[in-house]
C-alpha cells in the first residue's frame, strides 16, 4: 500500500510503514488470547490445555510448515481424548474411594459395609484404595497443558489394566465360578437389599447395578488410557 507526500511541486509516493504480522506474532498472539487468566473461561483448563503447535495447527493451518489434513485431526483426537480421559479418571477416583461412605437406599449401603467389615478396617481400606487413583489423577494437574511422559501413560494404562482386573476378580469370578462360604456371607451381609439386574446363580455373590455401572466406568477409562498411550 502507499501513501501520497508533497515533495517541492509535485507528488510522490511511498510505502507505508504498516507491514504484515510475521507467522510466529499472530501465534503468540493467540496463544495470549487462549491462555489469559480467566476464571470462568478456564475453569476446566487443567483438562487439555492446548499447547502452542495445537493452537497454530487448528487456527492458523495454512501458515503452518508440514501441515496436513491427517496431522491437525490427530492433534483434535488426541485433545479429545485427553480431555475425556481426565474427566472421567476423576470421577473413577471419587466413586472408588466414596461411595461405601454413602447411604442411597437401593444404590450404596454404607453401613452395611461397615458393619460387616469393621470401622477400622474398613477405614484402612478405603485409604489404601484411594493411593492409586489419586496417584492417577496428580499426574493429571502435575502435567496439566503440557507432553505426558511415557511413564505416566503407562502407569495410567497398568492402573485401569488393574482395576478392571480387580473387578473380575472379585466379582465376576465369584459370580460365575462360586466361591466358599464365608465369602458369599460377607457380601449378602454387604450388598444386601441393592438394585440387582444379572440373574441369579444359586447363591454366588453378584455385582449390583451401581457395581455394573463402575464396571463400565473401569472399562471405558482403560480403553482411553491404552488410546493415550499408542496415539
Amino acid at each position: 500500500m502507499f501513501i501520497a507526500t508533497s515533495e517541492g511541486a509535485g507528488l510522490s509516493l511511498s510505502p507505508t510503514a504498516n507491514p504484515q504480522p510475521s507467522r510466529a506474532s499472530i501465534v503468540d498472539r493467540a496463544v495470549r488470547t487462549l491462555r489469559a487468566p480467566d476464571p470462568t473461561a478456564n475453569r476446566l483448563s487443567f483438562l487439555a490445555l492446548p499447547t502452542r503447535r495445537q493452537i497454530a495447527y487448528r487456527f492458523y493451518p495454512h501458515q503452518c510448515p508440514g501441515y496436513t489434513l491427517k496431522s491437525a485431526g490427530l492433534h483434535f483426537m488426541h485433545a479429545i481424548l485427553q480431555t475425556t480421559f481426565s474427566t472421567l479418571i476423576i470421577l473413577q477416583f471419587l466413586v472408588v474411594t466414596l461411595h461405601d461412605w454413602l447411604n442411597i437406599p437401593g444404590w450404596t449401603h454404607g453401613r452395611q459395609v461397615q458393619a460387616a467389615i469393621g470401622r477400622r478396617k474398613f477405614v484402612l481400606a478405603t485409604l489404601a484404595n484411594s493411593i492409586f487413583p489419586g496417584l492417577a489423577v496428580a499426574f493429571i494437574f502435575l502435567y496439566k497443558g503440557g507432553h505426558n511422559p511415557s511413564f505416566v501413560l503407562n502407569y495410567w494404562v497398568l492402573y485401569c489394566a488393574v482395576t478392571a482386573l480387580s473387578a473380575v476378580m472379585m466379582w465376576y469370578v465369584p459370580y460365575f465360578l462360586g466361591t466358599d462360604t464365608k465369602t458369599k456371607r460377607l457380601y449378602a451381609d454387604m450388598y444386601a437389599g441393592t438394585k440387582q439386574v444379572l440373574p441369579p446363580r444359586g447363591d454366588n455373590p453378584r455385582p449390583n447395578l451401581l457395581h455394573l455401572y463402575f464396571h463400565a466406568l473401569f472399562l471405558v477409562t482403560l480403553c482411553l488410557a491404552v488410546a493415550l498411550r499408542v496415539s
